[in-house]
């Protein structure tokens, strides 16, 4: 499998910016922290590349939930050493390639949908 870069959504640049306008900032610290050290950047073959620049081999994955909230669900996959990520549809642009390339590693199973 070629690699995969991961987009984010329209509407999380727009969450961004209107969480910068309604907390003056300081909710943006914590949406930035999230989406730079738990959201991927690119997915390839051996595993996945985070927005910060962590990397982890999809050889090392030791949980994969599925979380549910309201009407979105989405992955957040644990790795050894204490790393996670998180894959949540309504954050990236295009959410059913990202899913689809997972499957493709075989680390979850084809019963979350």
């Amino acid at each position: 499998m070629d690699p995969f870069r991961v987009e984010l959504s329209m509407m999380a640049k727009v969450l961004f910016v209107l969480s910068i306008i309604a907390t003056f900032g300081t909710a943006t610290i914590v949406l930035w922290w999230l989406v730079w050290y738990r959201y991927p950047r690119v997915l390839d073959r051996e595993g996945v590349t985070t927005r910060g620049g962590a990397r982890y081999r999809w050889a090392d994955v030791e949980e994969v939930l599925t979380i549910r909230r309201r009407s979105s669900r989405g992955l957040r996959i644990s790795f050894a050493g204490g790393g996670r990520i998180l894959v949540v549809p309504n954050m990236i642009a295009s959410p059913e390639a990202v899913l689809a390339y997972i499957d493709g590693s075989g680390i979850r199973s084809s019963s979350w949908r």
